[in-house]
């Protein structure tokens, strides 16, 4: 899993904040995040669509799904599994 500083910006590109961008590779390491994270001190980054900085935290943690952007269809049993990151 790899860590970097980032510079996000949300939809208008009214504001900007530096966070620490986790870049998790499986659920285990998305567990370890959260679970050692304390309250407030971690989010999800999408798309960065949302307007001013609601998606965005100052000196805190984003963690970053990309990596979990698969589809799983099972005909057989009637579902459909969506991960929850997006392409980059």
């Amino acid at each position: 899993m790899g860590a970097v500083v980032e510079t996000l910006q949300g939809w208008g590109r009214f504001q900007s904040s530096r966070s620490l961008e986790h870049h998790p590779d499986s659920v285990e390491d998305i567990q370890r995040l959260v679970q050692g994270a304390e309250s407030g001190s971690l989010i999800t980054w999408g798309l960065g669509r949302s307007y001013g900085d609601a998606a965005q935290a100052s000196d805190a943690a984003v963690l970053d799904l990309g990596a979990f952007k698969a589809i799983q269809v099972d005909p057989q049993a009637g579902t459909v599994t969506a991960g929850g990151g997006k392409p980059r």
